[in-house]
């Protein structure tokens, strides 16, 4: 791999690769590839750089932003760039991005600071064939993600065509959400394992019509990484408070 070198170094010469998301928590930043399905935090001094270098704007030209256009570029950078770079987070911008496997990443926001009634979702009937396309969900996810990665199965899921807000499907959604919360304790559903639970039911929602996202957040002292399903603004899978701790670093 060839090295980053300081002379006529410029920002216009590094450019995150594909499928790499940030965020700032806390004043410190962390990085997502959902290529490699890994996250990385940075120091202050590392974010600051990041944010000079790869996170800069890009406006509808298609030019950096002239702030960012040049940078001083002393051992302590260059030494961040070529880790970053050792480890697939940026490239040369002259360098050819495959982008065809990677999904479409909405705007940032907060988390949905709203959430289905508990009570609503307890008095929806449950349903024998939705635990088995919730199932058979599940197992598809996992089997995509280990055999294809993550960023791949984000995309598929993404495909599916799904246009119905959650009020046009309300008692569908809440039945879905019943079987799903009485699933997961049977089918040993924890913290864990919220990725491929999350994966699994935007899938099936998506496929049932509802335009669900999942979403991907993180939190910094001590580190922890989420990811949970919203519709409509709504969580679906977590709730508010389980959730407002977190930053999202990533929708789609």
């Amino acid at each position: 791999m060839e090295l980053l070198r300081s002379d006529t170094l410029t920002a216009a010469h590094v450019a995150p690769r594909g499928g790499v998301y940030f965020a700032v928590v806390d004043g410190e930043g962390v990085i997502m590839d959902i290529v490699a399905n890994r996250y990385y935090g940075l120091t202050g001094q590392a974010t600051e750089m990041w944010q000079r270098l790869v996170a800069t704007d890009v406006s509808r030209s298609g030019q950096r932003s002239s702030e960012c256009s040049s940078f001083e570029s002393g051992p302590v950078l260059m030494e961040a760039l070529n880790a970053w770079r050792a480890s697939n987070l940026i490239g040369c911008a002259r360098e050819p991005q495959a982008a065809e496997y990677l999904p479409v990443a909405k705007d940032l926001r907060e988390p949905a600071k709203f959430g289905i009634p508990g009570k609503d979702i307890r008095g929806a009937s449950r349903s024998l064939v939705i635990l088995g396309a919730l199932v058979r969900e599940t197992l598809r996810t996992k089997r995509s993600i280990t055999r294809k990665g993550l960023a791949v199965t984000l995309q598929s899921v993404q495909k599916i065509d799904a246009h119905d807000a959650v009020s046009s499907r309300r008692g569908e959604l809440l039945s879905i959400l019943h079987t799903y919360y009485m699933s997961r304790v049977p089918l040993s559903q924890g913290t864990d394992d919220c990725l491929q639970r999350s994966l699994a039911l935007t899938s099936l929602l998506r496929r049932r019509g509802i335009d669900a996202e999942i979403c991907f957040g993180v939190e910094k002292f001590p580190f922890r990484a989420h990811a949970w399903v919203e519709a409509s603004g709504l969580v679906l899978n977590e709730t508010p408070n389980g959730i407002r701790r977190y930053t999202v670093v990533g929708r789609f």
